[in-house]
């Protein structure tokens, strides 16, 4: 990693954000090739420790555009690698009891890491007052969760 691309990182000035997450994930994150930032930031919307599945999340990248035919692989193909590429990065955490590695969750500082960075783009609200504040016209997902409320 180039030591000269860190310093001059915007990580540095994001007071906010450092108080959440440490520095070292989102260099992690910062490093990634744009196709697996936008896999990592989709698994962001599951809920926390919620079981995602290799199926599931391979069809769901392939029906949002992450995938890009290269020719010699399906998409579906291209999805796995890119799933396999997230377990390898330790970005995602393989279910021991799956040997397979077809389940997988996502740890909690990544989660939040990958939250913050789409909090700031407005495609994310974590609750239900923030609609009516948050521009709905950049909203291109959405993921509901009820979880410790009555």
């Amino acid at each position: 990693m180039d030591w000269e691309k860190v310093l001059r990182s915007d990580l540095w000035k994001m007071a906010e954000f450092n108080k959440k997450v440490p520095g070292v994930l989102y260099l992690s994150y910062e490093d990634l090739p744009s196709h697996l930032k936008q896999c990592f930031l989709h698994c962001s919307l599951y809920p926390n420790k919620a079981d995602m599945y290799r199926k599931d999340l391979t069809r769901l990248w392939v029906a949002e555009g992450f995938t890009e035919e290269n020719g010699e692989l399906s998409m579906e193909e291209i999805a796995e690698g890119y799933y396999e590429d997230l377990i390898w990065l330790n970005l995602l955490q393989v279910d021991p009891t799956f040997v397979d590695g077809s389940r997988c969750t996502m740890h909690d500082l990544l989660r939040s890491l990958a939250q913050s960075l789409i909090h700031g783009e407005g495609v994310y609200v974590s609750d239900l007052q923030s609609l009516n504040t948050n521009p709905l016209n950049k909203l291109r997902r959405l993921s509901t969760s009820n979880i410790g409320r009555e």
